[in-house]
């Protein structure tokens, strides 16, 4: 496959797709680049991660995305992934050269890494109160058991149930990654 493609940059993405923190540098400046010429702001969050089966390491870099939860299963805990640094990063498309950081966690059999949009906690209830992330986190934790097809059903019912209109005011994306760990050895 001939990955040389000096206009698009795929090449540079390629060598860069192992560093979370310098792949969101590299989207970034393309995506700065390109609100320049057109003029148009726009607020771009993202959540990038590359995940080790063999040796359970997950690297990963934020871009201003809500953080996402690691639940973890063995101990019925459940952590926020957040950066290294301890302070959030911008969204993408803000700063030119803003210094998007790569961390790291290990992951464990039976972990599981749920990423979701702010469509999911910023719900408001009766009395004008908001869905929040501490919410959040304790209906994911009445869950945490059930496998994430299930999880995820239950918490936006949930979530749902919580909300006066019965629905989501903004747009709400769930994506999760079951940690099995390696492969069982062929015999």
């Amino acid at each position: 496959m001939n990955l040389h493609c000096k206009k698009c940059g795929l090449i540079d993405l390629v060598r860069l797709a192992r560093d979370p923190g310098n792949f969101l540098r590299k989207l970034n400046f393309d995506l700065c680049s390109i609100l320049k010429n057109t003029g148009t702001p726009m607020l771009t969050t993202a959540f990038y991660a590359v995940a080790d089966y063999s040796t359970g390491m997950l690297r990963f870099a934020n871009a201003g995305h809500p953080k996402p939860i690691l639940v973890r299963r063995s101990s019925n805990r459940l952590e926020p992934l957040a950066n290294a640094s301890g302070r959030g990063q911008p969204a993408l498309g803000l700063f030119d050269d803003p210094p998007y950081t790569t961390s790291e966690a290990t992951i464990a059999p039976g972990d599981f890494l749920m990423l979701f949009t702010d469509g999911l906690y910023e719900v408001q209830g009766q009395n004008e109160e908001l869905y929040s992330q501490e919410r959040l986190m304790l209906d994911v934790k009445n869950l945490l058991q059930h496998p994430p097809a299930i999880l995820f059903d239950e918490l936006l019912q949930v979530i749902r149930t919580f909300a006066v209109s019965g629905e989501f005011d903004d747009d709400v994306c769930l994506v999760g990654m079951d940690f099995v760990g390696l492969p069982p050895a062929k015999p």
